[in-house]
């Protein structure tokens, strides 16, 4: 199962060296601001990530604040006003920010790749996505990039119609799905395997993208 320790500790000497390379313009007391996409709740983001920044502030003595959004919206909108210093964030929010802000990548998990996927209640009689054609999918956000841009394109190029409903995070999607208030819902691996077990297990995959590039772990021209 993924988890963000394991990533930022193999990354370490990379994150290292370019913490070192730009000098914060504030004090380095102030710390940087850091970003995380709110793929899961604030509570279990906060839990996988406080102790990433923990290490990574007692490995170079600078302050990092852990910083999310109630929703996708909310996040994006903080993404727009250039917020966060250091920010995880997926490949469209990234083109859409280094464009706007000047992000640059300075890390991203090596040797994996992102896929996103069209998940149904266990027990649904849909097999194929084509049974979807005409029914309410959830998906986490409209700029969600492998849980909702990738699955809304496979679905408009097969000229499968659908109406979507965004849900602001991919556990409101696998919540709601359980829970039969949508059909089906995007979402993709990482998130999926983090669910508890007890909702995990209601849940099955009826479609699979193509593997993409991973988030990025990105740095504001400010650092």
């Amino acid at each position: 199962m993924f988890h963000p320790t394991m990533l930022l500790r193999r990354l370490w000497p990379l994150c290292l060296l370019l913490l070192a390379a730009f000098a914060p313009a504030q004090e380095p007391e102030a710390g940087f601001s850091f970003g995380v996409v709110p793929q899961r709740t604030a509570i279990d983001l906060a839990r996988s990530w406080v102790p990433v920044l923990d290490y990574l502030g007692a490995k170079t003595g600078y302050r990092f604040e852990f910083r999310t959004a109630r929703d996708a919206d909310a996040f994006e909108q903080r993404l727009d006003t250039g917020e966060f210093d250091l920010v995880y964030m997926n490949p469209y929010q990234y083109i859409l920010h280094h464009a706007k802000h000047g992000y640059r990548v300075y890390a991203k998990e090596k040797d994996r790749l992102l896929t996103g996927l069209i998940v149904v209640r266990v027990d649904s009689p849909y097999r194929e996505v084509r049974e979807l054609d005409g029914k309410t999918l959830a998906f986490p956000a409209a700029s969600a990039f492998a849980a909702s841009l990738l699955p809304r394109a496979y679905l408009s190029r097969m000229g499968i119609a659908y109406t979507p409903a965004y849900v602001a995070s991919h556990d409101s999607v696998y919540i709601g799905v359980s829970k039969n208030l949508f059909i089906a819902g995007g979402g993709v691996h990482q998130t999926l395997n983090n669910l508890a077990p007890e909702i995990r297990k209601q849940l099955r995959v009826v479609w699979v993208s193509p593997p993409v590039t991973p988030h990025a772990l990105a740095a504001h021209p400010r650092v």
